[in-house]
């Protein structure tokens, strides 16, 4: 409320009071956030350095590709790594995608050659799997892959997609995954 006795400043102080709080809120939780390490990062160093610390592990524990390799059947043994397509200092919305690439040895070698037939696309334009993941890889891979074992993956709801190539004599089965989703989440 204006009274007589109030000055242009104080009436000026008031009304951008008034407006500027959600600024001054929005300011001080991006700092907050920014303190602990949650926030934006404008630093290139520092978004690598947050790409690198999501991509890092090896894992072997079924649970968070179980969607992945629910297509494959029965699974012996599991190695996957994980990296963020997209960037993590990427600010626009949507862009943030997790992609899961691993190697999983499977029982039923069988039931997926029937869903397979050999790779016919030229050898140069395959996509090599992730060093990390060369320990397990067959040392001569003769890839099979095929639309009819990628539909099997079912991606609910979600903005998701998976592929499959399969060794028949080792049984492995090098398959790579992405999903829309917070790294971590």
């Amino acid at each position: 409320m204006l009274s007589v006795g109030d000055s242009p400043v104080a009436v000026s102080v008031r009304r951008w009071a008034r407006h500027a709080w959600p600024v001054a809120l929005w300011t001080v939780g991006l700092v907050g956030l920014c303190a602990v390490g949650l926030g934006p990062s404008f630093s290139p160093a520092s978004c690598d350095e947050r790409e690198a610390g999501v991509a890092a592990p090896l894992h072997t524990d079924v649970a968070p590709v179980v969607r992945e390799l629910a297509p494959l059947g029965a699974i012996l043994e599991v190695h996957w790594v994980q990296r963020v397509d997209g960037g993590l200092c990427d600010l626009s919305p949507g862009a943030l995608r997790l992609a899961r690439e691993g190697v999983a040895r499977v029982a039923d070698v069988a039931a997926l050659t029937r869903l397979t037939a050999p790779d016919t696309e030229d050898r140069a334009d395959l996509v090599a799997p992730d060093a990390r993941l060369s320990p397990w890889l067959p040392s001569r891979p003769d890839w099979w892959s095929g639309p009819a074992l990628d539909a099997r993956f079912d991606a609910g709801a979600d903005d998701a997609s998976a592929w499959y190539r399969l060794d028949r004599a080792s049984g492995v089965v090098h398959f790579r995954s992405d999903v829309d989703q917070e790294p971590g989440a």
